[in-house]
């Protein structure tokens, strides 16, 4: 397909169930190719090789819709179709290649730079430190999500203060915990104890 350029592999279906979780009304088959591989792009960096909740609920809630809108109708050099599992006319829409599709340009004239080598760590590397925090699960994300959206205006200021996608999602944990059980001492002070690291001053 012209304009992909990544290929998810096994979290492709993650993606998807990501986008059905959060109510995106745009389905993956009727983006154009490029904006849909733009979208496994950033869901790759921010939900993949990371979890950086805020950036990925920015992308999908102003970056993806304007570029949908910029985007404009299909070009003449590809046409609309349905398409349902099992085959038969559905509400889904599919973008294909037209007769014109293999002139399309790319502005990828070079190959990729060769990466660094690996940089040697200090001798306090190994040492014991704060625990990494869990990544979140597609369906623990969509969770997560849902307790933000309700509290928007009492997490979002400590959400910009995170410094790392695990202090945001460790923010997201202790806030759910709390809201659910507002009488566990324990989620009180954990809650307590993210609000004392990341509340504004």
């Amino acid at each position: 397909m012209p304009g992909t350029t990544i290929d998810l592999q096994e979290h492709e279906e993650s993606l998807r169930a990501d986008l059905i979780a959060r109510g995106v009304p745009d389905d993956l088959r009727g983006l154009a190719p490029a904006i849909a591989d733009w979208l496994r792009w950033r869901f790759r960096r921010l939900q993949v090789d990371r979890t950086d909740v805020a950036r990925w609920e920015r992308v999908l809630s102003h970056d993806l819709p304007l570029r949908v809108k910029n985007a404009g109708p299909p070009p003449a050099s590809h046409k609309l179709e349905m398409e349902v599992p099992g085959g038969g006319p559905a509400g889904g829409c599919l973008w294909t290649p037209g007769d014109h599709a293999g002139t399309a340009f790319s502005k990828r004239q070079q190959p990729d730079r060769p990466k660094a080598p690996p940089k040697a760590r200090g001798k306090g590397y190994l040492r014991p430190g704060r625990p990494r925090t869990r990544t979140a699960d597609v369906d623990e994300m969509a969770d997560l999500m849902a307790v933000y959206r309700s509290c928007r205006e009492t997490v979002a200021p400590m959400m910009e203060r995170c410094r790392t996608s695990g202090d945001q999602v460790a923010l997201l944990r202790a806030l759910r915990d709390v809201v659910r059980q507002p009488a566990d001492r324990a989620a009180q002070g954990r809650w307590l104890e993210v609000v004392g690291r990341f509340s504004p001053r």
